[in-house]
């Protein structure tokens, strides 16, 4: 039986080819359960084409099998009407669901008009993936109307209508069309690439077993997927052959040094050991408080609704965790105002641990938004440290990824939920803003780990033996 393509393969092929092949071929039990983040981003999407739609004047096409839903379609593109909703497009082997076809004027087999496809979108940019989809509407409607046009368009986050041209990426969804039929057809495979975005794919956990299994090169932190693709075309097939080389066996390329060869090569060297490799040893400040800082915040709502800090007194040695929460998102200020309280209650002796950057530019945000005194915010400033440089300039770890969860895990620090994560406290925070209470004590356990893994890796570091 032939294999029907819909948008969802392109959307899917776009972000990963190899994910397209394991859709088709693997077993679902491989796959790791959807993130109750990812499905409330879904919720949020059907919920955001509803409201997208609510005041359009349109025809709604329903329907219960696609056979059904195309003829009803393609009765309301004969009669001409304007708008189109919840509509289906069918040519060959490629079912379409696009939201909405909006009527042009121009020619077509209908007559004097023609049909354009809209998609709505919960994200705010013109993504690959989007255009892609809707190309594959285009296509279709030109097959279906005898006319190809020129545009597309996606309605975005904001409520904004989007437009695009088709041709530039014509090609390229062309020759994505028939890697997706390979794939289904003769089972032609794509070679994977693990990165960030990996994060959320259901199959991650296949691919990382296999990256493993194979010494694959994509493993090494920070090494992109050209980088991967230059060093394959140079016969360096793994990180256990990458491992063997000096820098200076490498060709270069453009936008690569020999430095970040060095890098790749003793994070390879690390990893073929399994085991760290100390380049230097980091010195740090005495104070009497040492601070462990980490925010939780929300991107929609654009508000940061925890402030968590481990107080340590070197002194008397006591540590003491605060956690300073947004029971509303209009208590953001009394988050702050608690916040400052703390530090200028320590005077003048302190310093602030934290990992990477999105403290700073949340401590900016809130001076700006609610002011304070500008010499304890200055003070707080000037004794901000960042351990992620630290990190990554003093040594090299066996893990595949230099964020805070991996290294504390390498150190044998146990996170209280497994599961836990920034994107699923925004998920774990909405829930609470729905009335859940129990989701708060959930929060705030996750960030009291948060700040705990920080003082392990500060902990950590301090004792290194150079």
């Amino acid at each position: 039986m032939e294999k029907i393509i819909t948008a969802t393969h392109f959307y899917n092929f776009v972000q990963c080819p190899h994910r397209l092949f394991l859709d088709t071929y693997e077993t679902e039990d491989e796959k790791v359960p959807i993130s109750e983040f990812m499905k409330s981003k879904i919720d949020q999407g059907m919920i955001h084409e509803k409201d997208a739609v609510k005041d359009l004047e349109f025809s709604e096409v329903q329907y219960e099998t696609s056979e059904e839903g195309f003829k009803k379609t393609l009765d309301l593109m004969k009669k001409g009407v304007n708008q189109i909703y919840q509509c289906v497009l069918v040519h060959e082997d490629l079912l379409g669901r696009p939201d909405l076809l909006i009527r042009k004027e121009g020619e077509s087999i209908f007559g004097n008009y023609y049909y354009e496809a809209i998609d709505i979108k919960s994200g705010k940019n013109l993504k690959k993936e989007y255009r892609m989809q809707v190309i594959f509407y285009t296509y279709i409607l030109g097959k279906i109307q005898g006319f190809l046009p020129e545009k597309g368009y996606v309605i975005n986050s904001q409520k904004e209508e989007i437009p695009f041209n088709i041709s530039p990426e014509y090609p390229e969804f062309k020759k994505a069309l028939k890697k997706i039929r390979e794939v289904f057809s003769i089972g032609s495979d794509y070679d994977y690439y693990l990165s960030s975005s990996c994060n959320e794919c259901q199959w991650r956990e296949v691919c990382l077993k296999e990256a493993i299994k194979k010494n694959d090169l994509s493993l090494i932190y920070r090494l992109s997927k050209r980088a991967k693709d230059n060093l394959l075309e140079q016969d360096i097939k793994d990180i256990v052959e990458l491992s063997k080389k000096e820098p200076e066996d490498i060709k270069l390329w453009n936008g690569v040094s020999l430095g970040t060869i060095a890098k790749w090569i003793i994070q390879s060297k690390s990893l073929v050991r399994d085991k760290e490799i100390i380049l230097a040893k980091p010195r740090f400040k005495k104070t009497r408080y040492e601070l462990f800082f980490d925010i939780e915040g929300e991107t929609k709502l654009g508000i940061d609704y925890l402030y968590g800090v481990i107080v340590r007194d070197t002194e008397n040695n006591s540590e003491k965790y605060h956690p300073f929460f947004s029971k509303e998102p209009d208590d953001e200020k009394k988050v702050w105002d608690d916040f400052l309280d703390l530090i200028e209650s320590l005077e003048d002796d302190f310093v602030i641990y934290y990992y990477t950057s999105y403290e700073v530019s949340s401590l900016k945000r809130m001076k700006e938004r609610y002011g304070c005194n500008i010499e304890t915010y200055n003070m707080i400033i000037k004794r901000l440290v960042d351990l992620f440089p630290i990190v990554t300039r003093n040594v090299v770890l066996p893990i595949y990824s230099y964020s805070i969860k991996p290294i504390a895990k390498y150190l044998g620090f146990k996170w209280s939920n497994k599961d836990a994560g920034g994107t699923q406290s925004m998920y774990w925070y909405s829930m609470y803003l729905e009335g859940n209470q129990e989701y708060k004590d959930i929060i705030i356990e996750y960030n009291k780990d948060y700040c705990e893994a920080t003082l392990v890796l500060k902990d950590w570091l301090e004792n290194l033996q150079f």
